[in-house]
Formats: C-alpha cells, sequence, structure tokens
C-alpha cells in the first residue's frame, strides 16, 4: 500500500456534471493472502475503515463487513459511500498489528494546471524524448478526477510535440493534435528534442486555469 494520498472525489461538483456523479463510489482492495489462512473469510482477521468528513470534523467508523462487494482468492473489494474529506483502510495481521494502510483524499477548492516533466534536460540528437504528465488539481496539489477538459500543448524552439493524448477509451481525438482531453484529469505529452541545442519551451492551457510555461535545455550529446 502507498503512503500517499490519492485523489478521493472533488468535493465540488460542476453544474454540468451528470447525476451518478452524486452517487460517487470508491472501491477499496485490501489483501490478506500474506496473512490469511488458506480458505479463511477475510473478516476473521481485523480490518477496520474510517472517513473523516471535511466540512463537519466528524470521523465516521465503517464496518467493513457492511460494505465488501467482492471475495475472490484473498483479494476483498469494498465500496463505500462517498463523503469528502479523508479515507482510510487499515489492514492488520491475526494479532492485531498493522500491516498495511492506504488514504483517499478528495480534492478541495480552486483548479490548477499541473505540468510536470520527468527529465531536467534533452539531448540534441534528434531522438531523445521528455514525457510531460499534465494534470489539473486543487490548490493543496490533489489531483480532480471530475474536472476534465481540452488542454491545448503548443511546443516551441529546440524541440518539437511528438505526441498528446489521454487514456480516454473511446474518442476521435488525435495523438498528433495539440488539443486533447483529459481523462480522470491527466494527461500526456511527449516532446522530441531537435538536432540544434538551445531551449525547448512548452506552454500548457486550459480554461479556467492559469497557463504554465515549461522551459527545457536541450543540449549537445
Amino acid at each position: 500500500m502507498s503512503e500517499a494520498p490519492y485523489p478521493y472525489q472533488d468535493d465540488r461538483l460542476a453544474v454540468d456534471q451528470r447525476v451518478e456523479d452524486l452517487l460517487a463510489r470508491v472501491s477499496l482492495e485490501v489483501r490478506f493472502g500474506d496473512v490469511a489462512p488458506e480458505g479463511a473469510w477475510p473478516f476473521d482477521l481485523p480490518c477496520s475503515m474510517g472517513a473523516v468528513d471535511a466540512h463537519h470534523g466528524i470521523t465516521r467508523e465503517l464496518d467493513p463487513a457492511r460494505f465488501v462487494t467482492n471475495c475472490i482468492n484473498d483479494l476483498a473489494t469494498f465500496a463505500v459511500p462517498y463523503w469528502p474529506g479523508r479515507l482510510t483502510a487499515i489492514a492488520y495481521d491475526a494479532a492485531g498489528r498493522e500491516i498495511g494502510r492506504d488514504t483517499l483524499v478528495s480534492a478541495g477548492s480552486g483548479l490548477r494546471l499541473r505540468v510536470s516533466p520527468e527529465c531536467d534536460a534533452l539531448g540534441a540528437d534528434g531522438a531523445d524524448l521528455a514525457y510531460v504528465p499534465i494534470e489539473f488539481t486543487d490548490d493543496a496539489g490533489i489531483v480532480r478526477p471530475l474536472a476534465d477538459r481540452v488542454v491545448t500543448v503548443e511546443v516551441t524552439g529546440a524541440g518539437t510535440l511528438l505526441g498528446f493524448g489521454s487514456a480516454q477509451p473511446i474518442t476521435e481525438e488525435g495523438l498528433s493534435n495539440v488539443r486533447y482531453s483529459t481523462y480522470l484529469g491527466r494527461a500526456l505529452a511527449v516532446v522530441r528534442a531537435g538536432h540544434a541545442s538551445g531551449d525547448v519551451t512548452i506552454h500548457v492551457s486550459a480554461e479556467g486555469c492559469d497557463p504554465v510555461r515549461i522551459v527545457l535545455p536541450v543540449r549537445e550529446p
């Protein structure tokens, strides 16, 4: 289980979002295989879940047995009601010792573009690539998965935009375009270095956000 919080859900829903967004549910998976005897029902072991209401400061203890939706091959899946705030699942071994936890955090107010190149520089060989994840976040940096919209990426200088897209499963958008819709708040641009040294400038913009400008040096290999 990761120590870093993942986005849980937006706590502010856009006016034009569908009704099902109001019924958002989150699935949690807790593996028991390392500690449970073969064939044991997972809830013979201690397990707890809790959710903190962001608006009222209330901690709700959730009974995992109430929310289990599936249990196959020592993998238990939970579907719990959505409340804004922080949702934590904690797994214990048979002796009651904590062996793992994971946390989901709902996004708050504000909408920002976060552009995070996976490298600091490129080699001027005409083939070096920079992978540039793009995300919509709240003011605290939590990804907003319901804020999907079209993003525009413009690349100038000592490089070109090789491709731009997201994990959208159904779309007519092309990966060679400079405009693409995010999926669950995320997209990815790929920039290719040219054969000359200099700087490549990546300009990212979207409706409702301040634009972001990133400059990567392109150096002789």
